[in-house]
């Protein structure tokens, strides 16, 4: 089904202003809340987050398919009772769930409105684009050597941050 015209430019006004949005998900004991970044398709009808698979939100979402978005742009003032905009984004977390997604496609949605640097994302869309079967982003030529030539000084940041009792 088609978005509204009206509701669609409002959508994408929200969208464009909001760096962070509140995800819910649920955990063994109950609801747990975070906050992440995000992105929406041209058509506003995918929505992307990203988190690192140790993190709870990741290992709540493998056991619990629904999640929800909140996205608003309310800033705690008497006037947003009147002007406040705010979305709830229902749907389900499918990375985690071995789910076919397109990364590339993904890459091209996140450089359009991320923190992540463009020219990063477009080396992504790239390597999953030459191998669309690629199965993790180290297994990238590019990628692999990369990560290869930087071995080094990666073990002495990790040495580094071990020595001070910092959690690698």
């Amino acid at each position: 089904m088609p978005i509204d015209p009206t509701m669609s430019a409002d959508l994408r006004a929200l969208f464009a202003s909001q760096l962070l949005a509140v995800l819910a998900t649920t955990s063994p004991t109950g609801p747990y809340t975070s906050l992440v970044a995000f992105v929406v398709s041209d058509d506003l009808r995918t929505l992307a987050i990203a988190t690192a698979r140790s993190t709870r939100k990741y290992k709540n979402m493998l056991v619990h398919r629904p999640v929800s978005l909140l996205i608003d742009n309310r800033t705690n003032r008497h006037s947003d009772f009147d002007a406040g905009l705010a979305v709830t984004v229902l749907g389900e977390a499918s990375e985690a769930h071995g789910w076919n997604l397109d990364f590339a496609a993904v890459a091209r949605i996140w450089r359009g409105g991320c923190i992540i640097r463009s020219a990063f994302l477009d080396r992504i869309a790239e390597a999953y684009t030459t191998n669309p079967g690629l199965s993790h982003l180290l297994l990238a030529p590019a990628f692999s050597a990369e990560v290869s030539q930087g071995q080094t000084d990666l073990r002495a940041i990790v040495g580094l941050t071990a020595s001070h009792g910092i959690a690698a």
